[in-house]
């Protein structure tokens, strides 16, 4: 017999039938979410507690693991007429089961509802949680005068005194939420209908991240399509995409010479019409010109939620971590590093280590802006190193943007990310075999180490994946610039 419908699943059956139906069935062989995923989770804890202790008289409703005994205990404390407010408050309305973050009684003996957010914005989606959870407490037969999502303002900067007063932003979606009303019933039905003994046939789309990226992607293949689609031609405008589609053009090797194309794109076509990769000149003669010391640099950063450093604010981008391979002469290369997870600010400590392993002068690649951004913001918050980092950042050299104008390969499939120029040049630097494979997991294991969230038997396993990690980056600017400049 399937589970009942909660909220969760709703809103997982809104965004993908198909995902509410894996939720309910998993594969044999998925693992879960991921270590990611768990730690986006306890940020998101860590946000719901803070507001919690905004009301020390609040109540908590218990007993994740026993819903029918949160749903007496709800029920307890509101017929007991207990102020509140009660957190993680339990209803149920024609099957569907809501836990509430916070809900309070007002002076008119309705009540008000609260969402709690980890973001730093209202999204649309959150208009359609709190539906649900409207519906079900109205069709439960709690009064409700009024529904809000909270969220955290960016703009706030803790100041290192244990206090968060501002931190929040209250926002009233009543008006905004009645609109959906109506529609909850029906989403209920929907979702049930989905959950038939075969997963519903939808294919892959830009749905698959709608709300929140789905987990069960590898499960989802995209239909075939053409080898080398439109999508590979970088800013190609609707107007154009539209035009070639209607000329019955589905892939860039159909694309006529004369086709009028930006420089980009040209370089793109005649690159996958070859099946070759495309060097220009200018760019050999600029990597070579570049003198030495080189330096090929790379950062990690933390996003917190609630912060814990003074002068930092939620989910700002904190550098950590740093590795750098150093080119002296030639193909005479070494590497150092930077890592500081102890739990302290590692922001001064990270500058003060990068200014002595960079030196006085030579360029320093980097891949995107990044790096740039980082330092940036570093200069503001630190202004006694803002000369110093001046000169870090007119030295910095943008490989990416060097690729972008004269470098493309076929198979980089339109992307000239790091992760999709790599191994068209040095296939042999694989990021498969490690357990950090992309920046989005070096940020949530960092942050997760700094926060005391990962398991300290494996805390040394952690780091030593991030050094990891992290050093294959700069590798592969060496092997790049190395590959590019023959």
């Amino acid at each position: 017999m399937r589970p009942g419908l909660s909220k969760s699943r709703i809103m997982s059956g809104l965004q993908c039938p198909k995902r509410l139906w894996f939720e309910l069935t998993p594969p044999e062989d998925y693992e879960g979410p991921g270590e990611e995923a768990e730690f986006r989770f306890n940020q998101g804890h860590r946000v719901h507690r803070l507001a919690q202790t905004f009301y020390p008289q609040g109540i908590l409703i218990e007993h994740d693991d026993d819903l029918a005994l949160a749903l007496s205990e709800t029920k307890r404390f509101l017929d007991s007429g207990h102020p509140g407010p009660l957190f993680e408050a339990t209803f149920e309305h024609q099957g569907v089961l809501v836990r509430t973050d916070l809900l309070f009684r007002n002076a008119e003996g309705s009540f008000d509802l609260v969402e709690v957010k980890a973001s730093t914005k209202l999204k649309p989606q959150y208009l359609l949680d709190c539906a649900i959870q409207t519906w079900v407490l109205k069709g439960a037969g709690l009064p409700l005068r009024k529904v809000e999502v909270v969220y955290l303002d960016r703009d706030f900067v803790y100041q290192g005194d244990g206090r968060y007063d501002g931190i929040f932003c209250f926002h009233d979606v009543t008006d905004l939420v009645e609109a959906h009303l109506w529609e909850v019933s029906c989403w209920a039905d929907w979702c049930r209908r989905a959950l038939g003994p075969e997963p519903p046939e939808i294919d892959p789309g830009p749905h698959c991240d709608d709300f929140y990226p789905c987990p069960y992607t590898d499960y989802c293949p995209f239909p075939e399509g053409p080898e080398y689609p439109l999508s590979c031609l970088p800013y190609l405008k609707e107007k154009r995409l539209s035009g070639l589609l209607e000329m019955g053009i589905e892939d860039v090797r159909e694309i006529p010479a004369d086709y009028e194309l930006t420089e980009t794109q040209e370089m793109v076509r005649r690159a996958i019409v070859s099946g070759k990769a495309f060097v220009s000149p200018s760019l050999r003669e600029e990597l070579r010109s570049l003198p030495y010391p080189r330096y090929y640099l790379d950062f990690e950063t933390l996003m917190i939620a609630v912060p814990i450093w003074a002068g930092t604010s939620p989910y700002q981008q904190i550098p950590f971590q740093w590795s750098c391979h150093i080119e002296t002469a030639p193909g005479e290369v070494f590497h150092q590093e930077f890592i500081d997870v102890s739990g302290k600010d590692p922001q001064e400590n990270f500058l003060c280590s990068l200014f002595k392993c960079l030196g006085e002068k030579g360029p320093v690649f980097i891949y995107s802006n990044f790096e740039k951004t980082c330092l940036q913001r570093l200069a503001e918050q630190f202004p006694a190193y803002e000369r110093e980092i001046k000169k870090v950042l007119d030295r910095m050299v943008d490989l990416c943007v060097l690729l972008r104008r004269g470098y493309y390969h076929p198979e980089m499939r339109g992307s000239w990310s790091l992760k999709s120029v790599l191994p068209t040049i040095a296939p042999e630097l694989s990021y498969e075999e490690e357990e950090i494979q992309e920046g989005g997991m070096a940020q949530s294991v960092g942050t997760a180490l700094v926060l005391g969230e990962a398991p300290e038997e494996g805390r040394e396993k952690l780091i030593k994946a991030l050094l990891r990690y992290c050093k294959l980056d700069t590798l592969a600017l060496v092997r790049i610039v190395h590959e590019l400049s023959a």
